[in-house]
């Protein structure tokens, strides 16, 4: 998000949640996104059905590689030197 004067306001981090009823993925994007996590599950689940599992589940499994796990993340203050 970017405020009147084009800063980066938002620091919000992609990263799965300890919320997490297989490993966090859904609970992961909802709160990144700030939705409900069982809205998101649910659109999960009902994608998945749809698409006879394989589009849902493969997503899944990539997502549970490229995101971070939970309490971790890219932070700028970590690299910078003094």
């Amino acid at each position: 998000m970017y405020n009147s004067d084009h800063k980066m306001t938002d620091n919000r981090t992609l990263r799965r949640s300890e919320n997490a009823i297989l490993a966090g993925v859904c609970a992961g994007l909802a709160e990144y996104a700030d939705w409900p996590v069982g809205k998101v599950r649910l659109l999960w689940a009902l994608g998945t059905v749809l698409t006879a599992g394989s589009l849902g589940i493969v997503a899944y499994v990539v997502l549970l590689f490229v995101m971070a796990p939970p309490g971790t993340g890219f932070q700028l203050e970590n690299y910078r030197q003094q």
